[in-house]
């Protein structure tokens, strides 16, 4: 009959094993493969996040916690290490029964520290995953089956000897299996937004870095026949008008269509003295004549635009 305290997985078993193999799915679980010498099989353990992972542990921990003292204060301490909304639990079955699961093996991922620790017993191995394979090891929804790992090190018992260890991203002969862009379009369309919601990690790896802009919304700008024309230099210099107001200054301008019409000067680059609208020439170029600057009132400076520029 199958222990959740005493299995394959206890200190006294695991010294037969010569190492494991853990893997990543982007399907959003690992794999661990216990490896021993000689003709024998090896051992495989999955590993899953559950819904509801805090509950989950809480229960694992109520019923084997006194048993497991340690393994349990294992636990606690590397989750303590990342705010509690960064940090995923994951319990370990048996493959091929999901019913017998280990209340002695866990594994804890963490977007803060960039990291999947594996505790086995009261032993810690922390593996820093690159960006991509952490990602998806956290919303991965790939189908179970019919994939391989973009994820596969082996760790061997003469580089760890089941004490605590942690291995880098240098370490590893191949720290993500295959090319992201071809490994991205075997990503199926999400159904919903829930493993989105449940987490705070961006939607791509490249977002850790470099978070995308917040979109904001344009106002709309005048249809091109109601915009004034532009006289050009011979060297394709265009004057500009100033005519707009800082709102942040003088207040939002009760006209809302003279408001879309400013908005549109000040992306052309137009600028503005507050309550003194001039007429201005960039830098003259030579052989065109200069402009010259001509204070003029609201209504002068519309008719102006309707009209063309003065002329000195």
């Amino acid at each position: 009959m199958f222990d959740p305290i005493t299995n394959r997985c206890s200190p006294s078993a695991l010294v037969e094993a010569s190492g494991y193999h853990l893997q990543v799915f982007m399907s959003g679980r690992a794999k661990l493969s216990l490896r021993y010498d000689g003709s024998q099989s090896p051992y495989h353990l999955y590993l899953t996040r559950p819904k509801r992972d805090k509950e989950a542990y809480t229960r694992q921990r109520a019923r084997s916690g006194d048993s497991l003292p340690e393994h349990f204060r294992r636990v606690d301490e590397v989750l303590a290490l990342s705010e509690p909304d960064k940090t995923y639990v994951y319990r370990a079955y048996e493959s091929g029964s999901a019913n017998r699961t280990f209340d002695n093996v866990h594994l804890v991922t963490s977007h803060e520290t960039m990291a999947a620790s594996l505790i086995l017993n009261d032993v810690v191995h922390v593996w820093a995953l690159d960006d991509f394979v952490l990602w998806q090891l956290v919303v991965g929804r790939n189908p179970k089956s019919g994939e391989a790992s973009i994820f596969n090190e082996f760790a061997s018992v003469h580089d760890h000897d089941w004490q605590d260890v942690r291995f880098e991203v240098a370490d590893y002969s191949q720290p993500i299996r295959g090319d992201i862009d071809d490994l991205m379009r075997t990503v199926p369309p999400a159904k919903s937004r829930d493993a989105e919601q449940l987490i705070q990690l961006p939607q791509s790896p490249q977002s850790y870095a470099n978070p995308e802009p917040q979109q904001v919304p344009s106002q709309q700008i005048p249809p091109q026949e109601n915009l004034p024309a532009y006289e050009t230099a011979p060297d394709g210099s265009i004057d500009t008008l100033v005519a707009w107001q800082d709102p942040a200054v003088v207040g939002p301008d009760p006209d809302p269509d003279q408001w879309e019409r400013e908005l549109y000067f000040q992306r052309q680059g137009i600028f503005s003295r507050i309550d003194d609208y001039r007429v201005h020439q960039q830098t003259p170029q030579e052989g065109h004549p200069s402009l010259t600057p001509v204070p003029l009132s609201k209504d002068e400076l519309w008719a102006t635009l309707r009209n063309g520029y003065p002329q000195t």
